[in-house]
């Protein structure tokens, strides 16, 4: 498995959500369950700051080559280990000299 391994700054938030497996019974009641081993999904909206635009392409070549649906080793900012990840869409800012990526990585398991 690859690894991003450029540095990222994250955005105002880390989102979380719980998969959860609801039934509804009559008379208002319903019956509610983790759905899996791996219940907790998060996403990290994330912003990639390229010094240049030779490092530009080489991230959104990295995020290409993985076409959305291969996962990546990334280690989120403040996070002990690498987690695995993918990332199916992006957008690219360019500047005079520089570029601003910004993107979602999406956790798998």
């Amino acid at each position: 498995m690859e690894t991003f391994s450029w540095n990222v700054s994250l955005n105002s938030s880390k989102e979380t959500k719980a998969r959860v497996l609801k039934t509804q019974y009559g008379d208002g009641y319903s019956q509610r369950v983790r759905d899996g081993i791996n219940s907790l999904v998060r996403a990290f909206p994330v912003t990639i700051k390229a010094s240049s635009l030779a490092t530009a392409d080489q991230i959104e070549g990295f995020l290409e080559a993985r076409n959305g649906d291969e996962a990546f080793a990334w280690t989120p900012p403040h996070a002990a280990a690498a987690i695995k990840v993918t990332c199916d869409s992006w957008r690219r800012q360019d500047r005079v000299a520089s570029s601003v990526i910004t993107a979602t990585f999406q956790q798998v398991f």
